[in-house]
């Protein structure tokens, strides 16, 4: 939404308002990982050809901030190195982790099969892939100064109907909000657990890891969707994590503290007592 309103403003629009219910302890705030496509399962080609689209103007956009050659924004998407699971059976196993289409389409090189040998006897056959860091909270930041800049007032406000606003053009822009707005029941709530490190020597966690991790024969799970995943990005100290619970609001603390103890034990499963990895 901040964004959109910068664009307008951009292009020449003047009588310009964001209205929030708030910025603090957002997804948008509290967001970090790397650019990749969600997995498309659209059956309407159009819808698929203009994703692809896209991707590709949004992957250009981060690419120039990574450059600092962006006109606005400097800081917030950098290149980092991605490692994807390529075992076949047990350990760090193959997953998709979104950056397949962008080799597809010539964005980023091919993913790199290495070893990665965390220096304990925990060592995994992956894929090295490189694509763009995003911090949201320093793009929040850039985008927030940016309104400030250009005179555009912020309201804050929770808007349950769009009669409470008075325009005759209203961009929505908020995400779950649009389940009331809208009457749009396809909206629907996902959650993310993730765990904040403390005391690392973050200048050896310069990385990211997204896989599947299976202790045991895949043939010994039910489903894929139960082989637990590895997801680590180096946010302040480091960010672990986590899951990815559709139709869930992350209300239940009993469930969430559950959720983060099988964070926990996974991750120490994965690493062990884990030292500068050698990559």
């Amino acid at each position: 939404g901040l964004y959109t309103a910068i664009r307008l403003h951009e292009l020449g629009f003047t009588n310009i308002e964001v209205v929030t219910k708030q910025l603090e302890n957002t997804a948008s705030m509290n967001a970090g990982g790397y650019f990749s496509p969600l997995k498309n399962d659209s059956a309407d080609p159009n819808i698929v050809k203009l994703e692809r689209i896209l991707v590709g103007q949004a992957f250009k956009v981060y690419q120039q901030i990574s450059n600092k050659t962006h006109h606005l924004f400097k800081n917030g998407a950098s290149v980092i190195t991605i490692y994807g699971g390529a075992e076949k059976d047990q350990g760090a196993i193959q997953t998709y982790t979104g950056l397949e289409q962008l080799v597809e389409d010539g964005l980023i090189p091919p993913a790199e099969p290495v070893m990665v040998d965390f220096g304990n006897g925990k060592k995994y056959r992956m894929d090295k892939y490189q694509t763009f860091y995003m911090n949201g909270a320093v793009l929040m930041q850039q985008f927030l100064d940016e309104l400030k800049q250009r005179n555009i007032p912020l309201r804050f406000e929770e808007v349950k109907s769009f009669d409470d606003i008075d325009s005759p053009i209203i961009f929505n822009c908020s995400g779950l909000g649009g389940i009331v707005l809208n009457n749009d029941q396809q909206m629907v709530p996902i959650v993310g657990h993730l765990l904040m490190l403390q005391n690392q020597q973050t200048e050896n966690l310069q990385y990211m890891i997204f896989t599947k991790y299976a202790e045991k024969p895949l043939k010994e799970y039910a489903s894929i969707n139960d082989v637990p995943t590895i997801y680590y990005f180096p946010k302040f100290s480091g960010v672990i994590g986590g899951t990815f619970m559709k139709h869930y609001d992350g209300k239940n603390a009993e469930l969430n503290q559950r959720e983060f103890a099988k964070i926990i034990k996974n991750m120490q499963n994965f690493f062990g007592n884990a030292q500068k990895p050698k990559l």
